[in-house]
């Protein structure tokens, strides 16, 4: 299951750079009528219906694929994740009130599939709904966690938003698994049988969220470029997209990939003989107990904790009340901590993903003392799997009253790792992160806080090596204490420009009058294009005050810089709703030679005189 799961991540790391998964919604445009709030998305509208895809992604280091994947990379796997060819067939099986339905399945791949993700075969119904969206039909089978999120993202290539009042330009703002952008759409050509039609993702504003195995990744769209063919009948022919994506991770890049996908379609007729019926592909799930429920089976847990094994599958079949139960349970007995790790060591291969992390996430949100110590001697378990040291430092995070004596342990920890090997330094960093992390927790002692502010002052001092002095300024910034201030300062102009941009990003994380002070006048001192764009990138960290507003403002008038007009007209056109100085500073930047793509920013914010 392990290995299935993490073959699927790179295959929607490939297809999340590039689709679109969830409702997409059209703006209303200030040269168009009014926009029926409705999504508008290239109609399905043959019985049958087949693609072919061609996927061809580059990535600059195997090296690096494999530090994210937490696995080693070969050509073979490379081959078939990155750069495999398919057909995508769609059969109408019955016309709903709410669309039509569609069994669908992949086949004819180029590349010999592993047993591992022989279920990239299996057949799968999906719903065209009356709005326009093309969505996985979940009403009549379940599907297992990497399989669902594996077709929503490959249904969602096909999704193209139209413009209802058939302009030739037109935005919306779309979603993927990466955050949320603005579309923009222009019409390239047209001719007497088809439509060509350009989509540009502009001002990505990705949703940082904390990856369970290795870390915060930040993705950065650097090129994206999808164009699609429509026919009269507003059936999309093809759609080629290109797109390159850079994810960095503590201000160093892990991944640099470039995508180009094609999709063809095929105007061949399906045998009737080949259409999978409703009745065949409910049949398929039982036979293959490919149901997420089929896969977590009853729990045979020891004496000590066998009155929490009906909750098992109740994590998947009824989460709220399951959780809820089984951090009561946990809170009155926190014992059951150290037995339900080991069962997940021991279980790693069989158990579904979900049910895992709902188990690490109960005994987090129960913390205590006792569940804290369970966590540390599993960290200190060699036999344990290597996964379960991350998923102790992540979860870790969420412990609201943390004790002297775990913090203790977490540094004795990281003082014992080995820095030199890749699960070692990734490890030492995650758990300097979370000492800082949990100095913000919700019930920790003043003393204890105290204590340990002191620790990390202590150890920038004494630090003089640039990557720890990185992380011990990610880590104050995960405190989000104002008591680093006069710590953080001496960092602010160094030549290290990583050591710069996490002391900024610190200030930025305290959200104190005294460190935006600090923050803002330490600013002019930067020229370098990278640490400017990486230090604004921070102002959406820090409460807007009057002071924070008129230096927006005026750097606004008095900058050419193209590199910092990208940071600060979102930040100003945020505050232009409710702040007029904002919204003016916005049209004296209009009065400049801009380029076409600065104004249709600026405009995005404010409405035309």
């Amino acid at each position: 299951m392990k290995k299935n799961i993490l073959i699927t991540v790179a295959l929607c790391l490939t297809l999340v750079l590039i689709f679109t998964w969830r409702t997409l919604q059209p703006n209303e445009q200030s040269n168009a009528v009014a926009v029926d709030e409705k999504t508008f998305v290239a109609a399905i509208k043959a019985k049958h219906y087949r693609v072919k895809v061609n996927n061809i992604a580059k990535v600059d280091s195997s090296a690096l694929l494999s530090q994210l994947l937490g696995h080693s990379v070969d050509a073979k796997f490379k081959d078939v994740v990155l750069n495999n060819t398919f057909i995508l067939t769609f059969n109408a099986l019955s016309d709903e009130d709410n669309g039509r339905l569609f069994s669908a399945q992949l086949s004819n791949f180029s590349e010999a599939l592993s047993e591992d993700v022989k279920w990239l075969m299996a057949p799968f119904l999906l719903m065209h709904k009356n709005n326009g969206e093309l969505v996985l039909d979940t009403q009549y089978v379940e599907y297992s966690p990497e399989q669902e999120n594996f077709l929503h993202l490959l249904l969602s290539s096909l999704q193209f938003v139209q413009s209802p009042q058939q302009l030739a330009k037109w935005e919306t703002t779309e979603h993927d698994g990466i955050g949320a952008y603005k579309a923009h759409y222009s019409q390239l050509s047209r001719s007497t049988h088809s439509d060509l039609y350009q989509r540009e993702k502009l001002h990505y504003y990705p949703q940082v969220e904390r990856d369970l195995i290795t870390g915060d990744l930040k993705p950065h769209i650097t090129l994206s470029k999808d164009t699609f063919e429509l026919d009269r009948e507003g059936i999309v022919r093809s759609v080629v997209s290109s797109q390159r994506v850079n994810i960095r991770k503590q201000h160093k890049t892990v991944i640099d990939l470039t995508s180009n996908i094609e999709f063809t379609y095929l105007d061949k007729p399906v045998q009737s003989g080949n259409v999978v019926s409703l009745q065949q592909v409910k049949r398929y799930y039982l036979n293959h107990q490919l149901t997420s429920s089929a896969e977590i089976r009853e729990i045979e847990f020891n004496d000590a904790t066998s009155i929490v094994s009906w909750l098992i599958p109740a994590l998947t079949e009824n989460e709220d009340h399951a959780l809820s139960q089984l951090v009561l349970l946990l809170q009155d007995k926190p014992y059951l901590a150290k037995d339900l790790i080991f069962y997940i060591n021991q279980n790693l291969a069989d158990l579904s993903d979900p049910v895992e992390l709902r188990i690490w996430y109960a005994m987090a949100e129960a913390g205590g003392p006792q569940i804290q110590e369970a966590f540390v001697e599993a960290l200190n378990t060699t036999e344990f799997d290597p996964l379960i040291a991350f998923r102790v430092i992540t979860y870790s995070y969420d412990f609201k009253a943390p004790t002297e004596r775990f913090f203790e342990q977490l540094l004795q920890y990281r003082s014992g790792l080995d820095i030199n090997s890749d699960d070692g330094q990734e490890l030492s960093s995650m758990t300097l992160y979370v000492v800082g992390a949990l100095l913000d927790a919700s019930q920790i002692e003043p003393v204890v806080k105290k204590r340990f502010i002191t620790y990390l002052q202590s150890a920038l001092k004494q630090s003089d090596d640039t990557d720890e002095i990185t992380q011990l300024l990610i880590a104050i910034g995960n405190s989000a204490a104002s008591e680093f201030i006069d710590d953080v300062e001496p960092y602010l102009i160094q030549s290290d420009q990583n050591v710069v941009s996490a002391a900024f990003d610190s200030l930025a994380s305290m959200d104190n009058r005294d460190a935006t002070a600090l923050f803002l006048d330490r600013y002019s001192a930067i020229s370098e294009q990278e640490v400017q764009a990486s230090i604004l990138s921070s102002l959406q960290n820090i409460t807007p005050t009057e002071s924070l507003n008129n230096w927006v403002n005026k750097k606004l008038r008095a900058t050419e810089s193209q590199q910092e007009l990208t940071y600060l007209i979102p930040y100003a056109g945020i505050q232009a709703q409710e702040n007029k100085a904002s919204e003016s500073a916005l049209r004296a930047v209009l009065a400049k030679p801009l380029s076409f793509e600065q104004k249709r920013l600026i405009y995005q914010y404010i409405e035309p005189l």
